[in-house]
C-alpha cells in the first residue's frame, strides 16, 4: 500500500493579514477626514454662527465678531429684549419682497411702483439697522475705557484683514 503525502500547510502569510488590517486602518482614517471636513463645511454654509443669525439683520455682524464674548452675549440678549421689534421689522421687510414681487410681474411694467416699494423696503431696513445701532451704542456706552479701547483695536484689525 502506498502512503498518501501529507499535505503540505500552507505558507505562514501573517505580513499579509497586517499589511491588509494597516491599510483598511488608513483608508478608514482619510474617510473619517473627508467627512468631517465635509460635514463641517456643510454646517457652516446651513447655520451661520448664532452672531450671524442674531445680529446680521441689523447690520451688527462685524461689529459683534469684534467684540469679546462678555459684550458680544449682551448685544445678543439686547436683540432677544427687542424681539417684537425686530420681527415687525422682518415682517415688514417680507412684504416688500413680495410687494417687488408683485410689481415685477405687473402688465403694464410701472418703474415708478418698483422704485416706490424700494423706498419704502429702504425705509424698513433703515429702522431695522437703526435699531441695532442703538443697541450697540447702548452697550458701547456701558463699556469701561479699556474695553472700548480693545474693541476698537480689534475693528482696525478686522479692517486690516479685509485689505
Amino acid at each position: 500500500m502506498t502512503e498518501t503525502p501529507q499535505p503540505t500547510p500552507p505558507p505562514n502569510r501573517r505580513w499579509v493579514k497586517i499589511v491588509l488590517v494597516v491599510s483598511l486602518a488608513l483608508n478608514l482614517a482619510v474617510l473619517g477626514v473627508v467627512a468631517g471636513g465635509l460635514i463641517a463645511r456643510h454646517r457652516a454654509m446651513d447655520a451661520p454662527p448664532m452672531i450671524d443669525r442674531a445680529l446680521a439683520p441689523l447690520g451688527l455682524r462685524l461689529y459683534a465678531r469684534a467684540m469679546d464674548a462678555e459684550d458680544r452675549r449682551a448685544v445678543i440678549d439686547a436683540a432677544r429684549d427687542r424681539r417684537a421689534d425686530l420681527a415687525a421689522g422682518r415682517s415688514a421687510l417680507r412684504g416688500h419682497f413680495a410687494a417687488l414681487a408683485g410689481a415685477l410681474r405687473a402688465e403694464p411694467f410701472d418703474p415708478a411702483a418698483v422704485a416706490a416699494v424700494l423706498a419704502d423696503q429702504r425705509r424698513a431696513a433703515g429702522r431695522q439697522l437703526a435699531l441695532g445701532q442703538d443697541i450697540l451704542v447702548d452697550r458701547i456706552a456701558a463699556m469701561p475705557r479699556e474695553r472700548r479701547l480693545d474693541f476698537a483695536a480689534r475693528i482696525e484689525a478686522a479692517l486690516d484683514r479685509r485689505r
